[in-house]
């Protein structure tokens, strides 16, 4: 599961970006993961682009 740590987060939107089909940005920029499962590979790109470190994998 893709999470995001809110407090690391600097709400730079990369992750949007690349994700937008699986991340919107709330008003101020900050990332609201949606309940659908992101590509893998874009989500892989996503995490080594983000320049905070905020989003990672997480096992349930």
């Amino acid at each position: 599961m893709l999470t995001v740590d809110r407090i690391a987060c600097t709400g730079h939107g990369i992750c949007a970006h690349i994700l937008s089909g699986a991340i919107d940005l709330d008003d101020w920029g900050y990332p609201i993961l949606r309940d659908v499962a992101p590509d893998q590979g874009l989500a892989a790109e996503a995490i080594k682009l983000c320049p905070s470190r905020a989003l990672r994998w997480q096992r349930r």
